[in-house]
């Protein structure tokens, strides 16, 4: 991503904005630099190096006054092609105007070693954000734009800004991390931040071989100053396991401990418990179930049912939730809100439950090995604890069904849990994983040879697949569902028609989902390039079929995500008018991170196979892909199944002559 496009991880999270809501052009706000900054100059334009990438950034810097919350921000870019400029010329700033002011100090051109001001011609609006409208997120934000005029390949490009104001949420505290790498070479890049040496800020560089280095200034200031020279691109793995994150940073955080932490979001979730008549009634109602597993069940579903999801984060309510009342009467809120209300529910009924603060994208050990930070969360859940054991919920989730044991929850690695007495992280207890499994019978019947049949698909979901199940018929009408399920074997059968409408039995309780396809199949059979005197028809798995999950890039450094854990069972039925003529066979294939199983046989007229396939974890490390990979070859040769009649037998259909000219049933490979 172009740093032209700057977010502000200084802050806090911000997502790439799509923006909407034109406002009219409006003056550039211009000042000088501020005077606490060192402002860097640029090489000699004969010291400029080869043009040999794209773009190359001749500096980089980023400053941070902990004091005057200011974050400087100067860039200069070589811009080699006319991609470059067009990715470059337009400069993203994006800003909470509740809380913060942007100003411009230049953009400016060097060409042909003189010095020209863009900015006196530059376009400057600011767009409102519809930032992850489509997740139901809002926020304040707004992006100025400075649209530059006249930029030319060959040109350095050079600007630098000021952002004054950090969210109050954050209580003038500084938590922050800069990303020391880009998609371009870097010619220079500096990080400096300028604190009260009271604040006893502390500094840690991840996958870099950066120094950190401390000085004392006037005052009681110190500077904190990471320098490097030369970085080359960096450009990541795809598929990168949960945890991994190997982009090398700079992380300031003056956070002494994780129970510092704590102590900070406590503060923002101390909002008054008390429940309002209409849910105490309900708390009430409840807590005369029978067990507590039941009282449980029903608070949660209420949550994620009656409480719909959307998130109106302006200022302190970036992390802040809204009162219990305010909840209630919107029917809305986001994660902080519905963890919070759930939270007051479960103790009302007397239970132990409190909210906890996880990361969506720092999974395994990642926050274990992170400084203590309140920018590296942006979630919110509850921690229920039962009997010593803890139970994660997630109240944004769509409903989810099944007993307390087997409920869904993703494992995120660790969390925060806000708890007294708390003084570390909590290792998350994933949830529902073994109960979560899949199994698809395609059975195909076929009265006679001429390739006119049937086929019912049953799909069965159990545990989280259930519950994307349901989230999935909750969002699309059964119309539409039908319509692509049809579209689907349609490329694989020209010809198939709808037989009768989807069937879908959902128990909420043991939470298992069944979904019924019918379909009539008309022209079965595919022609042989190879054997003119025969047909054939290809099966294979609709889900194992795209397993075990293979990555892009096949040699590593980092993990990548297997796809697991995972449970698939896949029946194959193939009902023909005469008897098959096929021995039973299995296959099987092993590997530290899966197990695939085939079992084929024929009862009388009716071929079967059967594919089971377990994927153990969600990641597989860098040194054991090849032989991973290799195993993956093992189960694809297994996985699609041919099988062959004569055009004879076809034609006199309805007859069926020839009994004794059966169709067999080979791998692929083994065939062709």
């Amino acid at each position: 991503m172009s740093d032209a496009k700057c977010a502000i991880l200084a802050l806090t999270m911000v997502w790439g904005p799509f923006l909407s809501l034109v406002s009219a052009e409006t003056p550039v706000p211009v000042e000088p630099a501020p005077s606490w900054c060192e402002v860097l100059t640029l090489k000699a334009a004969d010291q400029l190096p080869n043009q040999d990438a794209t773009a190359r950034y001749l500096l980089r810097d980023n400053q941070i006054n902990t004091e005057s919350q200011q974050r400087y921000c100067h860039r200069a870019i070589l811009l080699n092609t006319p991609d470059a400029v067009q990715e470059f010329s337009q400069i993203e700033v994006w800003f909470e105007p509740s809380y913060q002011q942007l100003n411009f100090h230049f953009a400016r051109v060097i060409r042909d070693g003189k010095l020209m001001d863009r900015l006196a011609t530059a376009q400057f609006r600011v767009l409102e954000d519809e930032d992850q409208r489509e997740s139901y997120l809002y926020s304040g934000g707004r992006t100025a734009v400075l649209i530059l005029h006249d930029i030319q390949p060959g040109d350095v490009l050079e600007y630098a800004y000021t952002l004054k104001g950090w969210n109050p949420v954050f209580e003038g505290k500084v938590s922050s991390t800069f990303y020391t790498t880009t998609d371009y070479p870097i010619e220079r890049q500096r990080t400096r931040v300028v604190a009260s040496a009271s604040r006893k800020v502390q500094s840690l560089v991840s996958h870099s071989e950066q120094q950190v280095k401390e000085r004392t200034l006037e005052g009681d200031l110190i500077e904190i100053v990471a320098e490097a020279e030369d970085t080359a691109p960096y450009f990541s793995e795809s598929d990168t396991a949960p945890g991994e994150d190997p982009f090398p940073r700079i992380q300031f955080s003056e956070y002494s401990s994780w129970s510092a932490v704590r102590e900070w979001a406590q503060r923002l979730f101390a909002i008054k418990m008390e429940l309002p008549t209409e849910l105490a009634e309900k708390a009430k109602k409840w807590a005369t179930m029978p067990t507590e597993e039941q009282r449980v069940i029903a608070a949660l579903r209420f949550v994620q049912q009656d409480i719909r999801y959307l998130a109106v984060s302006f200022g302190r309510h970036s992390h802040k939730p809204n009162p219990l009342d305010q909840i209630l009467e919107r029917k809305f809120g986001d994660c902080k809100d519905k963890a919070l209300l759930l939270v007051a529910m479960l103790r009302a009924m007397n239970m132990d439950a409190h909210v906890a603060l996880v990361s969506s994208t720092e999974g395994g050990d990642a926050l274990r090995e992170a400084l203590p930070s309140t920018e590296i969360f942006d979630h919110a859940v509850v921690v229920l604890r039962i009997n010593g054991r803890d139970h994660w919920l997630d109240p944004t989730f769509p409903l989810q069904g099944g007993p307390l044991d087997e409920i869904y929850f993703p494992d995120l690695g660790y969390g925060l849990v806000l708890a007294d007495g708390e003084k570390d992280l909590t290792r998350v207890s994933a949830g529902g994983l073994a109960a979560s499994s899949q199994q698809i019978e395609q059975r195909f019947d076929f009265p006679d040879y001429s390739g006119k049949g049937t086929l019912e698909v049953v799909t069965t979901f159990r545990g989280d697949e259930a519950d994307s199940n349901r989230s999935h018929f909750a969002a699309y009408s059964v119309g539409q569902i039908q319509k692509d399920y049809a579209e689907h074997y349609g490329a694989l059968f020209p010809g198939v028609q709808i037989a009768s409408p989807i069937q879908v039995n959902d128990d909420l309780v043991a939470n298992t989902r069944t979904v019924v396809e019918k379909y009539h199949l008309f022209k079965f059979w595919e022609s042989s390039e190879r054997a003119n005197n025969h047909l054939y028809a290809t099966f294979q798995p609709e889900v194992i079929g795209r397993l075990p999950h293979l990555p892009k890039t096949r040699e590593r450094t980092t993990a990548f995500a297997s796809g697991g854990p995972l449970h698939c069972v896949e029946l194959i039925q193939v009902t023909m008018p005469t008897d098959w003529v096929f021995g039973p066979s299995r296959a099987q294939v092993t590997d530290p991170h899966f197990d695939f199983k085939l079992e084929s046989q024929a009862l009388g007229n009716t071929l079967i196979l059967r594919y089971d396939l377990k994927v153990a974890g969600d990641r597989v490390e860098a040194g054991q892909t090849g032989n991973y990979i290799a195993n993956a070859g093992r189960v694809k040769e297994h996985l699609s199944h041919r099988i062959w009649v004569s055009k004879a037998r076809v034609t006199s259909a309805g007859k069926n002559e020839n009994p004794g000219v059966g169709s067999g049933s080979k791998s692929k490979k083994q065939r062709d």
